[in-house]
């Protein structure tokens, strides 16, 4: 028996027309919707562009900032490197002023020392003669050429007598000669000395002035510094015009022998002594090996 043909159909033409006639009411009511949609859309790109031009602009800004923060960073570097440079240099600086401050205070120390040592080294000084001696026995030269020196020798004796005080003690010798002996003239009793008040200065410048009338011949200075040892003088001042009649090497090398360095022997040269080089030899000589110093006093006749 032969066997049937069969079709199987899915869609019928009803259904495609169905789906014709829905397809076209679809295209239509886009067609219709279109400008709507299409407006609806402007706003947005708009601010879409309105937005990446600020984000632009950020951008811009953000890449100055980074910019700034490295300048910043950088000039913060250099500042604390600078810092750090004025640190050390600060450092330096405060250690440099301790250095100075410590010697400054060493100098201070030494200054004091030796304003000290000075104080104890020199009580004042006599007619430039520096002297820690407190009593002493002015030797006078009375020989006959200290005839021209008369005013001169006493302005001498009260510039040495001047700035001492009260506890200053003082004994005045004048000596002078005739022929072969030597005449001393004592202001006190042996071993004796006054105190330099003003009522003791007023006597010891007249005693001064009294001798100029007992003027002599001869210069006998070695037997006057003889006397002045015996007294218990801390200080010798032997004022002079002239050179000892005896010889000067003998008497520097006795005196300096009986002294033994006890007492300071001072010696002032009157008059015009830049012409006498054997006295300024003489003097000076003795004056050092006696703890003591020489000077002059100038004057003419």
């Amino acid at each position: 028996m032969r066997k049937r043909n069969r079709e199987i159909n899915i869609f019928s033409m009803s259904a495609l027309d169905l789906f014709a006639s829905a397809m076209g009411a679809f295209i239509l009511i886009m067609l219709i919707l279109m400008p709507y949609y299409l407006n609806k859309a402007r706003p947005l790109q708009e601010k879409i562009k309105q937005l990446q031009t600020r984000l632009a602009g950020m951008e811009r800004q953000l890449q100055q900032c980074r910019s700034r923060l490295k300048a910043c960073q950088t000039n913060l570097q250099r500042a604390q490197a600078e810092a750090a440079r004025a640190r050390s240099q600060a450092r330096a600086a405060q250690q440099q002023a301790r250095n100075a401050q410590a010697r400054l205070n060493s100098c201070a120390q030494q200054r004091q020392a030796c304003q000290t040592q000075l104080r104890n080294s020199i009580k004042f000084a006599l007619l430039g003669l520096s002297t820690r001696a407190e009593s002493f026995v002015l030797v006078i030269d009375m020989s006959g050429s200290m005839k021209s020196y008369t005013q001169l020798m006493r302005n001498t004796i009260a510039r040495i007598l001047k700035p001492m005080k009260a506890r200053n003690r003082v004994q005045i010798i004048g000596f002078q000669g005739k022929s072969s002996s030597p005449v001393i003239h004592r202001w006190l009793p042996p071993g004796q000395m006054a105190p330099m008040d003003p009522a003791g200065k007023m006597r010891a410048l007249r005693y001064a002035q009294s001798l100029e009338a007992r003027y002599g011949d001869l210069t006998p200075t070695h037997a006057a510094l003889i006397e002045a040892l015996r007294y218990p003088a801390q200080a010798i001042v032997l004022l002079t015009d002239g050179s000892p009649n005896t010889n000067p090497r003998v008497i520097i090398d006795d005196i300096t022998r009986r002294n033994a360095g006890r007492k300071e022997i001072h010696t002032v040269a009157i008059g015009e002594y830049w012409s006498n080089r054997k006295m300024v030899d003489f003097l000076s000589i003795l004056a050092k090996r006696n703890r003591g110093d020489f000077t002059g006093v100038a004057g003419t006749k």
